[in-house]
C-alpha cells in the first residue's frame, strides 16, 4: 500500500527535506503551506495521514484537525516547536495521534508514522487518550430514551 501523507508546515526548507525523506523510503507526499493550502489539499485528494505544524500563518493546526474530522475521520500527527504538558493535552483534545516536539529524529519520525497507520482514522468526536485508546470527546449527557 502506498500511504499517502500530506505535510502541513509553513517553513519551506523543512517540508521540502520532509518530502524528499519520506519519498524515498516510499511514501506519496503533498504539501501545504497554510490552513486554507491544507483545507484545499484536502477537499481535491484523500490522504492516509496528515503532519501538521501547529503553529501556521492563518491559524494553528490544532482547529484545522478538528476542521478537517468534521468532513471524514483521519489519522494526523502534530509536529512543532512546542511542547509543553497544556500542547501535548492540546494536541490529543484535538484528535491528534502523536505530539512531536520539533527537531525530528528521522527515526522517530517513521515510528510515529508506523504506529498511526496501524490505527483507525480518528472522527469527529474521538481523540486518543493518554494510554493511547481512542476515545469519544466530552459531550453533554444524552437523555435515556424508553
Amino acid at each position: 500500500m502506498n500511504v499517502r501523507i500530506l505535510i502541513v508546515e509553513d517553513h519551506v526548507g523543512l517540508c521540502l527535506g520532509l518530502q524528499n525523506y519520506l519519498g524515498t523510503i516510499g511514501y506519496a507526499v503533498s504539501m501545504a503551506n497554510s490552513v486554507k493550502s491544507a483545507l484545499r489539499c484536502a477537499n481535491r485528494n484523500q490522504f492516509d495521514l496528515l503532519l501538521i505544524d501547529l503553529n501556521l500563518p492563518d491559524g494553528n493546526g490544532w482547529d484545522l484537525l478538528r476542521q478537517l474530522k468534521t468532513r471524514s475521520a483521519v489519522r494526523a500527527i502534530a509536529m512543532s516547536g512546542w511542547g509543553s504538558a497544556s500542547d501535548i493535552a492540546n494536541s490529543e483534545g484535538a484528535g491528534f495521534m502523536r505530539h512531536l516536539v520539533k527537531p525530528v529524529m528521522p527515526e522517530e519520525l517513521i515510528k510515529a508514522i508506523q504506529h498511526a497507520m496501524k490505527r483507525e482514522p480518528l472522527g469527529q468526536n474521538q481523540t486518543v487518550g493518554q494510554n493511547g485508546h481512542t476515545r469519544k470527546s466530552l459531550s453533554p449527557p444524552r437523555k435515556r430514551v424508553e
